[in-house]
């Protein structure tokens, strides 16, 4: 005898399958929602009725073991022993099986509980995360949620896709230039959730000079100017012809500029104008201090 196949369409558009043998369908419900499994039991006599969830016994006949929160025995008609479902949790995704005690199957259940998505932080990157330049960088976002969810990565203030997708961010040699912020975006049927990861790219300081050799003339304005690249940067700093550290004072000030988006720094020393003479002719030395080591450049200034 061939099989017949029924299809039955539920509000929650559950498919269902009936075969000679029980009765087989897959059903996806909503968090905190309620539905009914169905289960018919058309032979006379006194037997035993049992739900289970996986091998877990729910319910004898009326009786209910198991979540007695949230399930009851529902019959409609004497021949049903169906199993109301109510409150869904996430956890309540399993098979059920309504079957005779005696070990016949009556019908087989495959309940889906659909959820929002989720971002686990407890194993995906911190909201600030630290690599070493030319290091291999892997962000990592694990989520959850049925269906499952679609994982989006994007870049900056203005949320960039950059046409990576799934729980991985791997940039392999990771340059200074890769320092931002990047958001792991997620979303499915029920909703979507992000979460912002500020990457900080870590670098021995650079330091340059833009003339490594000046020439002025007594009571001109001299301006002498570094680029320090570094990240963190302790400190920046210049000495003058006699080794001391310059700070702002009736002779010098000291001016800090920054560029947007990567770690440069430019530290201009002025030597005021009518104030420079011969006795300020000498080596002046800007210094860029990182975590660990420190780097200078050296300036050989000439006044006449």
């Amino acid at each position: 005898m061939e099989e017949i196949t029924f299809v039955l369409i539920f509000v929650l558009q559950s498919l269902i399958v009936k075969s000679n043998a029980f009765l087989q369908y897959e059903v996806r419900v909503k968090e905190n929602d309620e539905i009914t499994l169905r289960c018919v039991e058309k032979r006379t006599g006194s037997r035993a009725i049992q739900w289970l969830k996986g091998s877990l016994i729910l319910t004898t006949n009326n009786k209910v073991h198991k979540h007695n929160s949230h399930l009851l025995v529902d019959k409609p008609s004497p021949e049903e022993w169906n199993l109301l479902v109510s409150r869904i949790t996430k956890s309540f995704t399993d098979v059920y099986t309504c079957r005779v005690k005696q070990g016949e199957i009556l019908s087989n259940v495959t309940l889906i509980v659909e959820t929002g998505p989720r971002i686990d932080v407890s194993v995906s990157t911190p909201e600030q995360t630290y690599f070493t330049e030319h290091s291999h960088a892997i962000l990592k976002c694990k989520v959850s949620g049925e269906p499952p969810p679609k994982i989006t990565w994007k870049r900056g203030t203005s949320e960039t896709e950059i046409g990576i997708t799934g729980e991985s961010l791997r940039i392999p040699h990771i340059e200074r230039y890769a320092t931002d912020v990047y958001i792991c975006y997620v979303n499915n049927t029920h909703g979507d959730v992000k979460r912002r990861m500020m990457v900080n790219v870590t670098f021995g300081p650079e330091v340059t000079v833009m003339n490594s050799t000046l020439h002025s003339s007594a009571g001109e304005e001299v301006f002498l100017v570094c680029r320090i690249q570094a990240y963190p940067l302790l400190d920046a700093y210049w000495t003058n012809n006699t080794n001391e550290i310059v700070k702002d004072s009736w002779k010098y000030t000291l001016h800090k500029e920054k560029e947007d988006n990567i770690p440069v720094t430019y530290l201009i020393m002025t030597i005021k104008p009518s104030i420079s003479s011969i006795n300020d002719t000498g080596i002046y030395t800007c210094f860029g201090v990182g975590e660990n080591n420190l780097k200078n450049a050296t300036v050989k200034l000439s006044i006449s």
